[in-house]
């Protein structure tokens, strides 16, 4: 099999999966129906579970002022001549609470979105949605969220003009010392020199990450307090009374908890949301 095989199979999606969004800061760019990249991986892999698989390695929340956003790290895998593959990252993103003239909208479906942004973001570096993302103007006019942030990105060329900004930008992350170790270990070269747009890019949202988590862990504010509250009372409870039994944290404590740990329970409290949404259904039916 040529290196290429899998991305050509993959590369170009139909008319009927494509959406110009309309609306909002990305009117103008090119929605892909999340059916189809599913579609794609089964016939080039087989079914889901046997030919290929996504696992959630990491869900968590952020806020920033009222906006508290859903991320889930994944590694997709996927077989090829029956040996399975390394894992190939993938980071979605999408909102939770977001402010609105009537108040905050909370999302249910929050990770189940940001774990189908990770999918396609983990599938385009098998060349999923390649032409899509590609955004060659010679042959097609589609654009993505993508496409915005820097019009070189998800190219092979090299980053000729910001080789010496990216060095050291390296040497002050890691110091001098090691920072051609660690150029090394975020885009296999040696030299800034070699490194094209797509690997810079990918470097520079890995390095982001490592920073953050580096980060002293920030403490929950009145949004997060607040969306808590919401919660345990959807669950059918009284946030004053029963926080600890709902959410495993006595109330008096809530506001000592880090965003991360609130972001965990959350996600558990969401689960909980949805398996009682289950039981209503199933009652529903009976």
């Amino acid at each position: 099999m040529g290196n290429l095989d899998i991305y050509n199979r993959a590369r170009t999606v139909p008319e009927t999966a494509k959406k110009q969004i309309q609306a909002g800061k990305l009117k103008g760019f090119t929605d892909i129906n999340p059916m189809w990249r599913i579609k794609a991986l089964t016939e080039i892999f087989g079914p889901c579970g046997i030919g290929w698989k996504a696992v959630i390695t990491r869900q968590w929340l952020e806020t920033y002022e009222s906006t508290v956003c859903a991320f889930c790290d994944i590694d997709l895998y996927v077989k090829q001549d029956g040996v399975w593959s390394d894992a190939i990252p993938g980071t979605g993103g999408s909102k939770f609470v977001s402010q609105t003239r009537n108040g905050a909208d909370v999302s249910d479906e929050c990770f189940k979105m940001a774990f189908t942004d990770a999918i396609s973001v983990a599938a385009k570096m098998l060349g999923v949605a390649a032409d899509v993302y590609w955004n060659d103007d010679s042959k097609r006019e589609d654009q993505t969220k993508y496409s915005g942030e820097n019009d070189r990105a998800g190219t092979d060329t090299l980053i000729t003009a910001d080789c010496a900004k990216f060095a050291c930008y390296l040497q002050s992350v890691y110091g001098k010392a090691t920072a051609k170790a660690n150029l090394k270990r975020l885009t296999g070269h040696d030299s800034t020199s070699d490194v094209t747009y797509d690997e810079y890019w990918f470097a520079m949202k890995k390095i982001e990450r490592e920073l953050s988590m580096q980060r002293e862990p920030d403490l929950v504010g009145e949004v997060e307090i607040e969306t808590l509250k919401k919660i345990v009372s959807a669950l059918g409870g009284d946030p004053s009374i029963d926080m600890e039994r709902i959410a495993g944290v006595r109330v008096e404590d809530v506001p000592a908890l880090t965003k991360q740990k609130c972001g965990e329970i959350m996600v558990n409290l969401n689960r909980k949301l949805d398996e009682q949404e289950k039981q209503r259904k199933k009652q529903n039916d009976a």
